[in-house]
């Protein structure tokens, strides 16, 4: 699938119900909602790499509605090499039995690709992500991406 970047600053993209956001130069948010098969998870992916092209970048997901995601989305997202670029993922509205899983499987996925993988944390608020993400960005020593105003904390 092409996607037209052209217009990207703050460009919405759906999938189904899923929602997913561009912000220059380098940020991907998605908003999960109910059911996430492969193929949806695979046109998330499609989308916010066609925005972000080959180069380090973040995400920031919302999964506060997400209900359940199938197994072969979950290996897809272990397995797909484009993810290696991602340089830290802020995840955002999970309980504690969803933070535990992210951990077993962040962990089952560093032994199995042994490769470095950007770091991941857990946030109650948009606000708290996107500072974390600009504590990153400067860490790493990337450029600055939009600020962007946060509507619902």
């Amino acid at each position: 699938m092409e996607f037209d970047t052209q217009d990207a600053p703050r460009a919405d993209f759906y999938v189904n119900e899923h929602r997913v956001r561009f912000w220059p130069p380098d940020t991907v948010q998605i908003w999960w909602s109910g059911r996430c098969t492969r193929d949806e998870f695979q046109q998330v992916l499609d989308f916010g790499h066609a925005c972000v092209g080959k180069r380090r970048h973040f995400v920031i997901s919302d999964l506060s509605k997400l209900k359940s995601i199938d197994s072969d989305a979950r290996k897809l997202a272990a397995t797909d090499p484009r993810n290696e670029l991602v340089a830290a993922a802020a995840l955002i509205g999970t309980t504690f039995h969803v933070r535990v899983l992210m951990m077993m499987v962040m962990k089952a996925i560093e032994l199995l690709n042994r490769k470095e993988r950007g770091k991941f944390r857990f946030f109650d608020t948009e606000r708290e992500a996107f500072d974390w993400i600009t504590q990153e960005r400067e860490r790493l020593g990337l450029p600055l991406g939009e600020s962007p105003k946060v509507q619902n904390d």
